[in-house]
């Protein structure tokens, strides 16, 4: 699986996640601070995937100028 598809897949769960928190008001406190922890959970594997993107772009870019 690519970096691509695996960003895709986080990005629209965290989507799911964050309208469920929006649109359900009868959610209690607990549930709505564990859905509150898995976004921010999902947002930082998000940065870090897109680190490893630029990462891998870069190297490609230096690939390219050697050949």
């Amino acid at each position: 699986m690519s970096l691509t598809e695996l960003s895709r897949i986080f990005e629209q769960r965290r989507r799911d996640l964050i309208s469920l928190l929006d649109n359900d008001k009868h959610l209690d406190l607990g549930k709505q601070h564990q859905l509150y922890g898995a976004i921010i959970e999902i947002e930082t594997f998000l940065k870090t995937i897109e680190h490893f993107r630029k990462k891998e772009q870069q190297e490609e870019k230096i690939h390219l100028r050697r050949h």
